[in-house]
Parts: structure tokens; C-alpha cells; sequence
């Protein structure tokens, strides 16, 4: 839009004028003042809503799971099977999906449930036991693909 051609030239010197007029520092001083309160509010509410949030989701094992690991952490090979049976196919799975190949993924699978088994007793509850296999097998997994790519490729014997 053309201000200058529909306002005559006082009218657009004057509009122009009222423009350039610069806020008062008080206006200035009293906005920015505004907006860091609400700033403040603003942080204090998320705080507490996360806070709440995290209380809720806070993974708690029930009583028999809690006494599956205490047990497994003395050394009971029954109870660590108990944890670990319910788990067993989707880690398998999941090793599936990031290796490509069954045989590998059974072989990262045993390799899983072994660290699992010595690591038990480094098992702090923070997370569920799930999360915690998962992070396993992920980081076996891993480790697997980089020492492949390490390896050299064996010779083909004869007959192809």
C-alpha cells in the first residue's frame, strides 16, 4: 500500500512522524519487565508439571520382580531366567533387525543374555529391566558391526 500517494504530504509527514517516535523508556522498561515475569511463571509451571510427570512415570518393579532380581543377583540361575524369558524373542528381534541375519542375532542374543548375567548385580532399578536388556543388546549389537567391519573377509574354499 501506498501511503504517500493516498495521504497528502503533511498528512504522510505527520503519519511518518508518529512513526519514528520512540516508546517512552518507562513503556520499555515496564514491557520487558512484563515479559520476564511471565517468562517466570511460564518456566515455574513446566518445572512442576515435569516434575509431576516424572513422579508418575517413575518405573517401579513390582514386589515379585523386585525379589526375581535380588534372587538372581545371589547367583539363582532360575530366578534370572524367570526375568529374562519374557524378553527373550523381541531381543531377538531386535538383534534381527540390526544385524540382518538370524544366526548372527541368536549369536548377539547369547552374548546379550551373558553381559546381562554378569552385569545383574550393576542393575540399579532406575530403569525398567526391558530398557535395560535392550540397552544390551543394542550396544552388543553395535559392537558386533564394528568389529566385522574390522575383520577381513574370509576366502571362499572350494566348491562354491
Amino acid at each position: 500500500m501506498r501511503v504517500g500517494y493516498a495521504l497528502g504530504t503533511e498528512e504522510f509527514r505527520a503519519a511518518v512522524d508518529r512513526v519514528r517516535q520512540p516508546f517512552s523508556v518507562n513503556k520499555l522498561a515496564q514491557a520487558a519487565a512484563t515479559e520476564a515475569l511471565r517468562h517466570q511463571d511460564d518456566v515455574a509451571r513446566r518445572a512442576e508439571w515435569n516434575a509431576a510427570e516424572r513422579s508418575k512415570r517413575k518405573w517401579q518393579a513390582d514386589g515379585v520382580e523386585q525379589a526375581t532380581v535380588e534372587q538372581a543377583r545371589t547367583g539363582d540361575e532360575q530366578a534370572f531366567r524367570e526375568l529374562i524369558d519374557p524378553y527373550r524373542r523381541e531381543l531377538l528381534a531386535h538383534c534381527y533387525r540390526m544385524l540382518g541375519s538370524l544366526t548372527d542375532a541368536e549369536d548377539m542374543l547369547q552374548e546379550t543374555l551373558l553381559a546381562a548375567w554378569r552385569g545383574i548385580a550393576g542393575f540399579a532399578g532406575r530403569s525398567s529391566l526391558r530398557s535395560w536388556l535392550y540397552r544390551i543388546a543394542t550396544n552388543t549389537c553395535l559392537n558386533a558391526m564394528r568389529a566385522g567391519a574390522r575383520r577381513v573377509p574370509a576366502e571362499p574354499t572350494p566348491p562354491f
